[in-house]
């Protein structure tokens, strides 16, 4: 093992693999592990402020957009969230019942989504057919538009195919000219907008801000009245003034026309200089067959609803709340908010939901609104509830996640020292932190307890220097484990333990610009011993993607460094690795490295190539690294990827920490053991059932997928929504027959397993 990898491993690991029980550390997906298959997500108990989070790695959220969606065809709504900070897809499962909000991450469904998502994204059921379609941002680079993807199920999992648009190159919405030819529908980045039937035909219609900003288009859908009912998307520009009003961006109220047939002039300065986004939801408020709208701007912190005063054939903005509720507690989401309705308290009741739309420099922590519908869809009042909805549920540190691993307290066990970037704070500042997390589990099941938010204090410095990246290595050769921290512009900050070996860490106070060494910007660092000479070198990350490396020219018990990165032996270009992405200049290296056996092997975070997995790495202080894998087990955790590995499961695999932009971290398993050989887990039976019909009342059909490995390997069980065991089976066949009717009604999870690797389905037992 390496020098930052072995003097934090617990050298007495367990050898045998551990199979954690369904309802207290989440099951591994079932998914071989070739170089792009999926690693499996370990669900580990997380404790914060006296409660074991919900649903701990989900991985935070800044600019979440929330949709319904039977997800598993069990005739439930579900979850879908696309994050637009980093175009992330994360998927929830529906465990509630009447009037209760159960939702249970489930990155099973992620996979079904297509990656070409960006920005914006809408589920809708365009074709009626009880499987929602995606209306997305478009797909095509440079032109902003509209993709369209068809949900349908296949095995009781919500998938999608893409639809075609024939006449249109682009494969995009397109709209007909007046001049002749087509063009696309406009949305931009920014914007969030509406698909919705405003005229009552049966068939969605389409509803955005136009290029110019200020004006709302109506785009409406010609399908139904063109004789093909409702699974066509055939659109017309109908309207550049719905409603008559006009949104000029300098207050949080809208222009209003004085009649129905006139629009806003806008006279105020350009629209294209004040507009630069905007949020729709439409839905009818008060039961009179027209929709009244709500709206988002990028210049306010709140939503202001319009009210319809005309018809569902034309509409008009007759009044207005500029600062909706008014008449509870209003929404104030700074700086740019957006607005959903939804059922989330499975009462049947759509409530209402607010979150930022902006990708950044906006609240990142309490920062989804939740109002509780309490009387009616048809004329419903909207009650504040809470502003931390899902978030409480999980790990979020604001923006940006780094974590390391670190036995802190010498008791064995691998704790986690987190530095965010920040939380969000009113009016640009900034509050960066280190975060302890203490492992108060056991050797073989890790559990996490948050015992500090401000470790060893760092949030002092916030004012002048933030995006705290912590790692950690016997830098002065003494025995106990130091700590160096990267910041945002490119220095270092050392701190030396001074406890001696086996310890509570105890630090001296912070250096900062440790050695003057400076990178530029987003300084991350790794300790490594990369020349072999016994003495520990820094591997410095920086913005640009790039690694530079600093090597130690001192002696035992005092290290140095020469400042400059182009000085040999230093190397600025270190394995010629480049992180950059494939739409952005910004590459966010943050290296880590692991020596298998006297070989290093090189695991680097990305901005948006995820985990970045690299060869060729020892003794190649100046040549190029061999790319392995971008996306290294198919991890996608958006932007800023950080990377920690470790052992702490008990069996001899690593597992892998990764951080994201989003503020939250999340656990995987890897392909590698503590040696660097594949694990001993025969993760090549990629096992996976279907379950039907499913709600059932009797009979339970399973079939079961498990590459022919069947006799006496698979047990199957069932536990019931709080983790009781309902019966056990051993399965002899790849299709099995269940009698479930002496089950109660409710949600039950079928698990599937050889004991090195399971699958998890649900299922709904009705009366």
């Amino acid at each position: 093992m390496n020098s930052q990898l072995n003097t934090l491993l617990n050298t007495n690991a367990m050898k045998s693999f551990v199979l954690f029980p369904l309802f207290f550390v989440a099951l591994l997906i079932a998914q071989p592990l070739s170089a792009q298959d999926y690693l499996p997500l370990l669900k580990i108990d997380i404790n914060v402020d006296g409660t074991n989070l919900r649903n701990p790695m989900v991985g935070g959220l800044n600019a979440p957009q929330l949709c319904e969606a039977d997800l598993n065809n069990d005739g439930i709504q579900d979850l879908f969230i696309f994050d637009r900070t980093g175009d992330v897809v994360l998927t929830y499962l529906n465990d509630g019942t009447n009037e209760v909000t159960d939702y249970r991450y489930d990155p099973y469904y992620i996979r079904n989504f297509p990656d070409s998502l960006a920005h914006w994204v809408l589920l809708r059921d365009f074709n009626n057919d009880g499987a929602m379609d995606i209306f997305a941002y478009s797909h095509v680079p440079g032109i902003d538009g509209v993709q369209v993807y068809e949900g349908y199920y296949q095995a009781n999992e919500l998938q999608f195919k893409r639809f075609n648009f024939y006449n249109n190159s682009n494969d995009l919405i397109y709209f007909d000219l007046a001049t002749g030819g087509v063009t696309q529908l406009y949305v931009s980045t920014e914007d969030y907008p509406e698909v919705t039937d405003i005229d009552y035909d049966g068939d969605l219609d389409f509803i955005t801000f136009g290029n110019g900003g200020g004006y709302i288009f109506l785009y409406e859908n010609q399908s139904v009245e063109q004789g093909f009912g409702n699974d066509s998307l055939i659109f017309e520009l109908k309207s550049t003034c719905l409603g008559g009003g006009y949104e000029s961006g300098l207050t949080g109220c809208f222009d209003l026309v004085a009649t129905p047939d006139s629009c806003a002039t806008g006279l105020v300065g350009n629209a294209d200089d004040r507009h630069a986004g905007s949020t729709i939801l439409m839905f009818d408020e008060d039961n009179d067959q027209d929709k009244e709208i709500w709206l988002g701007d990028v210049n306010t912190p709140t939503v202001n609803r319009l009210y319809n005063g005309g018809n569902n054939q034309f509409a008009w903005w007759s009044d207005q709340d500029c600062t909706y509720p008014s008449y509870d507690t209003p929404a104030e989401v700074f700086n740019f908010p957006a607005t959903f309705h939804l059922d989330v308290d499975n009462d049947g009741l759509k409530d209402f939901i607010v979150t930022p739309n902006a990708d950044k420099n906006s609240e990142d922590d309490q920062n989804v609104w939740f109002y509780k519908n309490m009387t009616s869809n048809e004329n419903p009042v909207f009650d504040y509830q809470k502003n931390t909805f899902l978030v409480e549920d999980m790990v979020d540190l604001g923006s940006g996640s780094r974590p390391v691993f670190v036995d802190y307290n010498a008791d064995g066990l691998m704790d986690l020292i987190v530095g965010n970037e920040s939380y969000w704070v009113f009016g640009g500042a900034k509050d960066a932190r280190l975060f302890l997390f203490e492992n108060i589990g056991t050797s073989s099941t890790p559990a996490y307890e948050l015992v500090d938010d401000d470790y060893l204090g760092m949030s002092q410095f916030s004012g002048s220097n933030w995006a705290f990246a912590p790692t950690a290595g016997d830098m002065d050769n003494d025995g106990d484990i130091d700590l160096l921290i990267g910041e945002e512009f490119g220095a270092l900050f050392y701190l030396e333990n001074t406890a001696g070996p086996n310890q509570t860490f105890a630090f001296a106070n912070p250096v900062f610009n440790y050695m003057n060494i400076d990178v530029g910007l987003a300084s991350t660092p790794a300790l490594v011993d990369l020349n072999r000479d016994g003495l520990m070198d820094i591997v410095v990350g920086e913005r640009n993607g790039f690694l530079n490396y600093f090597q130690n020219q001192g002696t035992t018990g005092n290290p140095q460094f020469e400042a400059d990165e182009d000085l040999a032996p230093n190397n600025s270009y270190l394995g010629e690795v480049d992180t950059r992405g494939f739409q952005s200049v910004e590459g966010y290296a943050s290296p880590f490295f692991i020596d298998f056996d006297g070989s290093y092997m090189l695991f680097c975070g990305s901005n948006e190539r995820g985990i970045m997995r690299y060869t060729g790495v020892e003794g190649n202080l100046t040549g190029a690294y061999n790319l392995a894998e971008d996306f290294y087990g198919n991890v996608r955790p958006g932007l800023k990827a950080h990377v920690a590995i470790a052992e702490i499961t008990g069996d001899e695999n690593l597992e892998m920490m990764v951080g994201n932009r989003r503020g939250g971290f999340a656990c995987y398993g890897t392909t590698f053991q503590t040696d660097g050989s594949a694990p001993t887990n025969d993760f090549e039976l990629s096992i996976d059932i279907d379950l039907s019909p499913n709600p059932t009342s009797e009979i339970l059909k399973v079939k079961i997928n498990a590459n022919g490995q069947l006799g006496n390997s698979l047990l199957m069980t069932c536990y019931n929504s709080i983790g009781q065991v309902q019966f056990n089976k051993t399965c002899t066949r790849s299709r099995e027959t269940i009698d479930v009717s002496a089950l109660a009604a409710g949600i039950y999870f079928l698990e599937v397993g050889n004991g090195q690797q399971t699958v998890v389905k649900r299922f709904v037992k009705r009366n």
